[in-house]
C-alpha cells in the first residue's frame, strides 16, 4: 500500500518521463491527456487481484514508473554489449509510458471497479472487478485505440510494442 506522499511522488516522476523524452505534439497532447484524468490515474491499480502486480490504489503509476526505468536501465546494458537498436528512446519510453494504457478504461468509464462482492473477494482474491459499461477490448487494443482517439502518432515500433508487450501471455502473439 502506498501513502499519499508516495502516490504523488510517482506521479511527478511519471509527468517527469514525458517531459524528459517525449518531444513536440505528442509531449503536449500525452500531457494534457494525463493531467486532465489524474486523479483516475493517480489511484488506479495495476492489476484485479494481489496475485499479480501492484493491486493497490496508485499501483498502476508505480507499475510503470518501474517499467520505464527498466526498459532504460536494459537499454543501457544492450548498448553496452553493441546490440544494434532498431528504435530510439523516445520511442522506448512512449511504449513504456502507454503499454498498460488500455487498463485506464474510456473517457467516461474506469476499467477497474472496487468489488462489492465479498465472496468473489474472499474466494477469488478479485479486490477490483471490470466496467461492465466498457465495450470489451484487451488491454493493448484499448491503448491504441485511446491514442489514436487523442490524435497521438505513433511509429510502428511503438504501435507494436504496445500491442505485443503481453508477450508469452496472450495466446494471439
Amino acid at each position: 500500500k502506498l501513502e499519499a506522499e508516495q502516490i504523488m511522488h510517482n506521479w511527478e516522476m511519471f509527468l517527469g518521463y514525458i517531459e524528459e523524452y517525449i518531444t513536440g505534439e505528442r509531449k503536449d497532447q500525452l500531457l494534457s491527456f494525463y493531467k486532465q484524468y489524474e486523479d483516475r490515474f493517480q489511484m488506479m491499480p495495476a492489476a484485479h487481484k494481489p496475485q499479480y502486480h501492484n493491486c493497490f490504489p496508485g499501483g498502476y503509476i508505480d507499475h510503470v514508473n518501474r517499467v520505464i526505468q527498466l526498459s532504460l536501465e536494459i537499454n543501457e546494458v544492450w548498448k553496452k554489449f553493441g546490440v544494434k537498436d532498431t528504435y530510439t528512446t523516445e520511442e522506448l519510453v512512449f511504449s513504456a509510458i502507454n503499454h498498460d494504457l488500455g487498463k485506464f478504461g474510456d473517457f467516461e468509464h474506469p476499467s477497474c471497479l472496487d468489488n462489492d462482492n465479498e465472496w468473489e473477494i474472499k474466494n477469488r482474491g478479485e479486490v477490483y472487478k471490470f466496467n461492465d459499461a466498457l465495450q470489451y477490448m484487451t488491454v493493448p487494443d484499448r491503448g491504441i485505440w485511446l491514442l489514436t482517439q487523442l490524435g497521438i502518432k505513433m511509429s510502428t515500433n511503438e504501435m507494436l510494442a504496445i500491442k505485443l508487450h503481453d508477450g508469452l501471455y496472450d495466446p494471439t502473439n
